[in-house]
């Protein structure tokens, strides 16, 4: 869990509603550097949320400059990210830094 990035969200976070639990969702399941690799569909178990919502969220998210979404075999890699305070992780130990 990244308490930063959930902390981050609750109360710096311009989303709301749905994509704000998505939002939530992403921070406790994310590593210590805010990534996380997830499938939209155990996002959408997590969420109780449907595929439509959960999308639409993710995307709302990107256009916010909250979330950056690398689409991936069964699973998308998502990086949060905190636009007043970027980079807001160290980056990974392995200097591998998303795109």
């Amino acid at each position: 869990m990244s308490e930063p990035a959930a902390w981050w969200i609750l109360t710096r976070s311009e989303s709301t509603g749905s994509t704000r639990t998505v939002a939530l969702t992403l921070a406790i399941c994310a590593d210590a550097h805010g990534y996380v690799d997830m499938s939209v569909g155990k996002l959408c178990t997590l969420t109780r949320l449907s595929e439509r919502t959960v999308q639409y969220a993710t995307t709302s998210l990107s256009e916010l400059g909250e979330l950056s979404v690398t689409p991936g075999k069964g699973c998308n890699r998502y990086r949060l990210l905190c636009p007043d305070r970027e980079p807001a992780f160290a980056p990974p130990a392995d200097g591998r830094v998303a795109a």
